[in-house]
Order: structure tokens, then C-alpha cells, then sequence
């Protein structure tokens, strides 16, 4: 019955506009006629020789191109021949340029052949489309996509065909690509610095003493340094320009176990006077202090979230917090991403939460003590040490493979660096499968961070 109605609302439609049409049989003989209006010749008939046609008016065609351009901007700024991309590390995060296009004509605009010939050059692709039609005064946007490889200068082109006779619009496309990241990884009583996404390393012996207070647990990077934390009955924190040369802190008693950086402020938790912050990296503040022993922090969506042994603390400014105790406890990591907070620990305990006021807890079943919890861009990877699982949310888990050993550290692009007793490895299939990399003197680290942006 359905398909019906349509057919005969379309014959309804069809047989109003030919009542419409000058000529119709269906008109009344009278209808529209005006005979003082109307020239004719000597036989009485009306007389077409005339030029209304071609007066111009509103009978006339419309026009069926516009000789104005597409109109196109980057954060309101006008495109005109090229667009350079942000510069980007060696293997980084892709880069992204969203083009906000206007049509500018009084007719529609199409944009015509296929998308994948529309960009060339080696790096460069898109991302979010445009319609495929803009009306007249019309906007879409277009997303385009650089994802750096190799160091050195990337060129290409974007080529967006339309239909108009301006078309098409051409920019040729620049990306700079830098050196990689330095990967600084702590330890026990050692650290190790690798420049080339684990190729080669150096590394540094610290102390042969098991919990020393050159035990390092935890290391971020902020305000243009690395910070490393740790200690044993001392607060100890060491800060790097470049991974090679450091400047040690002693805080007072007990140790610290983890670090993070908000963009303006570093925020370190650990055991006692176990919550303190800095905003130049060398003066410490204490912002709570309590029995609880906090190991871990992270921030994410305007919070700070720090957990441990007995729970978790939320704070907006990194110096009021809120402590949760009833939320999960033995947590040793913490990531965020995807606007949701992870947190893992003992027995593959894992707590999430998108708004740090309600949390879920669950467990990874088969999981020990989970060792990290990352977050890959589009993913969380929790690890063990001997196998590695994979979530969208973190509540629902997926086993990607055992690893014999390794435990992933850190993750740049689509690349991630981990760590086993003997060496270093790199997975390029979300940890599937494992490349060895440079041998280790010691592999029992704690933590390791990119310094600058991936």
C-alpha cells in the first residue's frame, strides 16, 4: 500500500505540473488569455517572432554556471594556493586541517570524481568528506590528513574538482617531519634514553640497591623537561631538558610513585604527603597529605584523577581534591582518553569512568596484576607482562596476544615501544606482533614517556 500512495502521489504531482505548462490541453480555453497583451499575426494566431524569449526576463533560463570560485578558509583564514600541516616527530599522531568550503554561487555546486584521486603525496589523505552537493549559499567542510613517516619535508597536492567554471580548486600541500622523540624509560636504580624509537639505547646504572631512593617509578614530561619521581624514604624528583643530563630534587621523607602534566601545572602522587604540585618543576608544594598511598595520576577533560590503595582522588585545579575510597582498590596505573578515565591494578582490577563521579569496576578475566594501561589514540591496551588486551571503553575487554614478556611502555602514532627483561620491541599492529629493537642491560622498568608532542 505503501509503494502505492508513492506512485500515486507522483502521478498527482506530475498531472498538477502539466495543468501548469503553458499549452496544456487539460487548461480551461479562456485560461490566462489576455488578447490585449498578446501580439498576433494577420491569422489571428499569437505572433512568436517577437524577442521575449531573449528579453531576459523571467522566463528566461537560468544560468547554468557561475564564474565565481569555491570559497575556502582554514580557521577563517582564506586558502588560496597552499596549506602547510603542523609540524609533526617521525611516526607521530597524524595531523589534521579541517577547510570550510562556501558556495558563493546562485546555483548548486557538485563536486565530481572519486575522493581517493582528489589528494596525492606520500602521508597526505582525507578525512571527513564534504557533501557531494552544496546549494547556493551553502557550507561543508572538507578534512584533510597528514601522517608523518620519515624525517624531512613532505609535499602533495589537493585537487577538488566541482562543476563550475572556476574549478577546480588546487593547493599544493606542505608537512615538515622532525627527529624523533627521545623515550626516556625509569626504573630501579636505572634509567635508559633511546632516540630513535628504541634502535638503540643508552642506558644508566643508578644503583645495584633494590628500593634505593634512585628508585625511579614514574616519569611525565611538562613545561619543557622530563620529570622523573620516585625515592624509598625519600621524595625524591629528577628533571631533564633532554633525557641525557639530570637535576636531582629531595622533597622530605617517603616517595613518590607517578607524574602528570595539565599544560601548565605538574602534579605528582605517591605515598604520604602523597599529593603535591609544581608549576615550574622545581618547587614542590604539598596539597594533600594523608595515609593513603596514591600511585598513580593522570589528567584528562578539564580533571585530575589520581588512584592507589585505597581508592581514587578528583580534583579540577590539582590542589582541592575530592577523595573517592570506595572506588576500587590496589590501582597502579591510570590513562585517559576517549573522555573516559581507566584505571588497573591487582588481579586485573580495572575502574572507569567518563565523568569521575560515577565509576564502573570490573575485571580483565585471566589478567594478574596489569603492569600499564595506555591509551593508542582510539584505544586502551592493558598488559600484564604476558598478554595484552585491548578496549574501546574500558569495560569490555578483548585479548589481542600473548607477549612472552614484553609490556607495552609508551605509544606514538601508531607505533608502541615496550619493554621485556632483555630488550627493547616495537609493534606496529596494536601489539600483535612484536619487533626486537635494542638490547637492555636491565629491562625491570617502571614507566617510560615521550618528551614533546607525539
Amino acid at each position: 500500500m505503501r509503494v502505492s500512495l508513492r506512485v500515486f502521489a507522483w502521478s498527482l504531482v506530475a498531472a498538477l505540473v502539466a495543468c501548469a505548462e503553458p499549452g496544456s490541453s487539460d487548461l480551461p480555453a479562456d485560461a490566462g488569455s489576455n488578447t490585449e497583451d498578446t501580439p498576433t499575426d494577420d491569422s489571428g494566431e499569437p505572433d512568436d517572432s517577437g524577442d521575449v524569449s531573449d528579453s531576459g526576463g523571467a522566463d528566461s533560463a537560468e544560468p547554468t554556471d557561475c564564474e565565481l570560485a569555491l570559497e575556502v578558509t582554514v580557521g577563517g583564514e582564506p586558502v588560496d594556493t597552499s596549506l602547510s600541516f603542523p609540524t609533526a616527530p617521525a611516526l607521530g599522531s597524524a595531523r589534521t586541517l579541517t577547510l570550510a568550503l562556501h558556495n558563493p554561487c546562485p546555483i548548486d555546486l557538485r563536486f565530481l570524481g572519486h575522493p581517493d584521486d582528489w589528494v596525492s603525496g606520500t602521508g597526505f589523505g582525507l578525512g571527513e568528506l564534504p557533501p557531494v552537493l552544496l546549494t547556493p549559499g551553502a557550507d561543508g567542510t572538507l578534512e584533510l590528513v597528514f601522517t608523518p613517516g620519515d624525517p624531512g619535508d613532505a609535499t602533495g597536492t589537493l585537487e577538488l574538482p566541482y562543476d563550475l567554471e572556476a574549478g577546480p580548486l588546487e593547493l599544493a600541500l606542505t608537512a615538515q617531519v622532525t627527529d624523533p622523540l627521545p623515550l626516556v624509560l625509569v626504573g630501579d636504580g636505572h634509567m635508559a634514553l633511546s632516540t630513535d624509537y628504541g634502535e638503540t639505547v643508552s642506558q644508566t646504572t643508578l644503583s645495584d640497591d633494590a628500593h634505593s631512593n634512585e628508585l625511579r617509578r614514574g616519569v611525565c614530561w611538562g613545561l619543557e623537561r622530563f620529570v622523573a619521581v620516585g625515592g624509598s624514604d625519600e621524595r625524591r624528583l629528577w628533571t631533564s631538558p633532554d633525557g641525557e643530563s639530570w637535576t636531582a630534587l629531595s622533597d622530605g621523607s617517603g616517595w613518590i610513585a607517578d607524574c602528570a602534566f595539565d599544560g601548565t601545572t605538574l602534579v605528582a602522587a605517591g605515598g604520604f604527603h602523597n599529593l603535591s604540585a609544581s608549576t615550574d618543576g622545581e618547587t614542590w608544594s604539598t596539597v594533600v597529605d594523608s595515609d593513603d598511598h596514591f600511585r598513580t595520576v593522570a589528567w584528562g577533560d578539564g580533571r585530575w584523577v589520581a588512584a592507589g590503595d585505597a581508592g581514587v582522588g578528583v580534583s579540577a585545579d590539582g590542589q582541592s581534591w575530592i577523595l573517592k575510597e570506595e572506588v576500587g582498590e590496589g590501582l597502579d596505573h591510570i590513562a585517559f582518553g576517549g573522555g573516559v578515565f581507566v584505571a588497573v591494578g591487582t588481579d586485573g582490577t580495572v575502574v572507569t569512568s567518563e565523568d569521575t563521579e560515577t565509576w564502573h569496576s570490573s575485571t580483565i578475566d585471566g589478567a594478574s596484576t596489569l603492569a600499564t594501561v595506555l591509551h593508542d589514540g582510539s584505544d586502551f591496551l592493558a598488559s600484564d607482562g604476558s598478554s595484552l588486551w585491548r578496549s574501546s571503553d574500558g569495560v569490555l575487554w578483548e585479548l589481542v596476544n600473548a607477549t612472552g614478556g614484553i609490556t607495552p611502555r609508551a605509544v606514538i602514532g601508531t607505533t608502541l615501544l615496550g619493554t621485556s627483561s632483555e630488550a627493547l620491541w616495537r609493534s606496529e599492529d596494536g601489539g600483535f606482533s612484536w619487533t626486537e629493537g635494542a638490547a637492555l642491560t636491565r629491562g625491570d622498568f617502571n614507566d617510560a614517556v615521550f618528551g614533546g608532542e607525539p
